[in-house]
């Protein structure tokens, strides 16, 4: 930091503060870098900065206050404010943009299953990709990556049941280790969990893939919504797979059938140290089935979920998947890849913008021509009006960015709002109580 008198340094507006006892947690959700922690020395140093303030004329009130303060304290402390986005000189000001130099492939295998989960909507039939449907839609991703110099690709296998097909996925991996040159890339596997044997682990570990299995709930409430036994199997497979060190999480997908086990979920997910994402479960455009919880309801067994999560706090950061589409630790636009970065292909070889949209008329890419994610088209373009709407003057807006994108097709308004704005200070005040707890090299 340049010690000149000529530059001026501020206080970002509207900084989230909420005291912690003995420290304050800081959190600056126009460009979140996570939570900032500081004792009550270091946070009347910041609360200076509510007007512009050179390095000199905040030494000049430290050492008043305090003859011990030097240059060589005070330099370190005014460094890592800014290093942190809780102060920024006027030229320096940061602004939030979204990049996409990374895409998300959605991989629908195939339309069957060996469970009838009650909120899933996909269509169960015998519909599976076509071993040359999968090469034509390698080559075809391949040529549009090269165009638009994509570093980064994240596949992620789906169905239906990906499992069943697992010859497949072989396929689709040792393809696209011959075609993609370049270019970095990693393999997610969605599944129930109930046919990860041994042999199809096994495999898993020498494909290097990860796993995200899904889990509704201890086992009645799991088994109520995914069938009897489906919980044991699930169960089972996961532990193998965390015996085994193989990359993995839990999706626990949040709908009226589970939403008062979710506490008791949380707390047995922790004892066990298996790592896990909550999502919320969004009614499908073409289905009558609506399972959506009352946002109020939502709210009160998500909290609950966080006074087990404060009684045995993990020592890693969590905060990021402790809210459905919500990201604490970079200021992004969009909730979502929908329409720029995220790319679904279909048993059919086709593509489309959404996994919610398999079926639907809308979000279709014709032709499978991907230049529509460069330039939009209609639907996508219909999507993105609740930012505009409702969501300019919130100060949440570049930590949630409205939720899921489609809820505006549905709901003509950002369908959990209310659920977001009541539990993002609570996940914040989570994040700080961790960091002291642990120490702030942890953080």
């Amino acid at each position: 930091m340049a010690e000149n008198k000529q530059i001026s340094y501020k206080r970002y507006a509207n900084l989230f503060v909420k005291n912690r006892g003995k420290y304050i947690a800081i959190y600056n959700p126009l460009l979140p870098l996570g939570v900032s922690v500081l004792n009550k020395e270091a946070f009347y140093l910041l609360n200076l900065f509510q007007k512009k303030m050179s390095f000199s004329d905040i030494y000049k009130i430290a050492k008043k206050k305090d003859t011990k303060v030097t240059k060589q304290i005070l330099k370190p402390v005014i460094n890592k404010f800014q290093e942190e986005n809780l102060i920024h000189t006027l030229e320096q000001r940061k602004k939030v943009h979204d990049t996409y130099n990374r895409l998300v492939i959605w991989i629908h295998l195939t339309n069957q299953c060996n469970l009838r989960c009650k909120y899933c909507f996909v269509k169960k039939n015998s519909k599976t990709i076509s071993k040359s449907n999968i090469e034509k839609s390698i080559r075809t991703i391949y040529e549009y990556v090269k165009r638009e110099k994509i570093s980064y690709i994240q596949f992620k296998f789906s169905g239906g049941e990906p499992l069943l097909k697992f010859d497949l996925i072989v396929r689709f991996i040792r393809l696209t280790n011959i075609i993609f040159k370049n270019t970095s890339y990693d393999f997610v596997i969605l599944t129930n969990g109930t046919l990860l044997d041994n042999s199809i682990i096994n495999q898993i570990k020498k494909l290097k893939l990860q796993v995200a299995v899904s889990l509704d709930g201890t086992q009645k409430a799991h088994d109520k919504v995914r069938g009897r036994g489906s919980f044991d199997k699930a169960i089972k497979g996961i532990f193998k797979i965390q015996k085994l060190s193989i990359p993995f999480n839990i999706t626990v997908t949040i709908n009226k059938l589970n939403v008062k086990n979710l506490p008791k979920l949380t707390s047995y997910l922790l004892k066990k140290r298996i790592p896990f994402v909550y999502n919320f479960y969004r009614k499908p455009i073409d289905t009558k089935i609506d399972l959506t919880c009352n946002s109020d309801v939502l709210i009160k067994y998500i909290k609950k979920a966080y006074e087990e999560i404060e009684s045995n706090l993990p020592k890693p950061c969590i905060m990021n998947s402790l809210l459905d589409r919500v990201y604490f630790t970079k200021a992004h636009n969009l909730p979502c890849g929908l329409g720029h970065n995220y790319i679904v292909i279909k048993p059919d070889g086709n593509f489309c913008f959404c996994h919610m949209l398999l079926d639907s008329k809308g979000g279709q890419i014709p032709s499978n021509n991907l230049n529509l994610l460069q330039k939009e088209n209609k639907f996508i373009k219909s999507t993105k009006t609740k930012i505009k709407n409702y969501c300019q003057n919130c100060r949440w807006r570049y930590i949630c960015a409205g939720g899921c994108p489609l809820s505006e097709i549905k709901d003509k308004r950002p369908q959990y709002c209310k659920v977001y704005k009541a539990l993002i200070p609570e996940v914040i005040k989570l994040e700080a109580k961790r960091i002291i707890k642990y120490g702030f090299e942890d953080k």
